[in-house]
């Protein structure tokens, strides 16, 4: 028999540039036992019902930004997975130094549908204008690495105009990503109390890498960077595109105690390798800043291999 579900209704009402969302909750008995060891949570593909230009991949560029701030670094996120499904994500997992038992898997399901909406008459008598809105659905489906069977989900919902962008001016979260902060939040504090993070995450936006035996161009980097990043300035782009270095840092986190800045750029030193963002918050979770080269104003500065101090 199917272990019953105890639906927990989380009264977090949150306003919204353009609408409001509520998170609610269903967990399963054995999540409750699990959820003060978890260690490490894996953020699977999403999986949206609707698709425009690119939007998979910022979507799940996005949530494994999202998953690595909310977590302090303690996840693995989608494009490391190699679009492994099934069995296949705990090979992966394992292969990345997770402890399976302690380890869970999110999974953001998301819907759209749009509505009409009645705004109040400008004059008496008048027929009330309409105008269209996008009620946005996120659902976060949580399970153990390699199996099928859930522990739980979290949903939540956000509405925004057709005519909003992606993200607001100031890096603010609008609409989908909106609902999909909110249904992460609502899953870690739920599924992994433990992790939650409320430390200054390294934020950084990450070039793409080349496949094996290639190298991309200059306008191929700026491509693939503004396809991924369109929220974040074309000077930016720029600069990471037509550099050699594999971030530019937007919010330098724990790398700020080694002297770290916002723009800087940063790059593996010989002999070694920044795999991803995920890796580098991995090993800042873990106290180690791995050996590299900060990049400003032209001069590069080499940081060694250090062991920061809890603080």
């Amino acid at each position: 028999m199917q272990a019953p579900v105890f639906a927990a209704r989380l009264c977090l009402v949150v306003a919204l540039a353009a609408g409001c969302s509520s998170v609610v909750a269903n967990v399963k008995p054995e999540a409750h036992a699990l959820a003060p060891n978890v260690t490490m949570v894996i953020a699977l593909p999403p999986v949206l019902e609707f698709r425009r230009s690119g939007e998979q991949g910022r979507v799940g560029r996005r949530l494994g930004d999202a998953l690595l701030a909310a977590t302090g670094g303690n996840a693995i996120v989608p494009e490391e997975l190699d679009d492994a499904e099934g069995p296949a994500v705990a090979n992966v997992v394992r292969a990345l130094g997770a402890d399976l038992a302690h380890a869970i898997t999110f999974r953001i399901v998301a819907s759209r549908a749009p509505r009409a909406e009645a705004t109040p008459a400008p004059i008496p008598g008048v027929r009330s204008p309409v105008h269209f809105v996008l009620d946005y659905t996120v659902r976060v489906e949580v399970g153990r690495p390699g199996r099928d069977d859930l522990l739980g989900t979290v949903e939540t919902q956000a509405v925004a105009s057709p005519d909003d962008p992606e993200m607001g001016p100031d890096g603010e979260s609008l609409g989908l990503q909106s609902a999909v902060d909110e249904a992460i939040a609502g899953a870690i504090g739920q599924f992994a109390p433990s992790l939650r993070s409320s430390s200054a995450p390294l934020r950084v936006i990450e070039a793409p890498g080349a496949p094996p035996g290639k190298t991309l161009s200059v306008s191929q980097r700026l491509s693939a960077l503004t396809m991924l990043y369109p929220e974040y300035p074309a000077e930016f782009l720029r600069k990471l595109a037509g550099s050699d270095a594999r971030f530019l840092v937007l919010s330098p986190g724990a790398l700020q105690r080694v002297g770290v800045s916002a723009g800087d750029l940063l790059g593996a030193s010989r002999g070694t390798v920044l795999a991803s963002r995920a890796v580098l918050a991995r090993k800042l979770a873990g106290g180690v800043v791995p050996a590299m080269y900060a990049e400003r104003a032209g001069d590069r500065f080499l940081i060694s291999q250090t062991t920061l101090t809890r603080q």
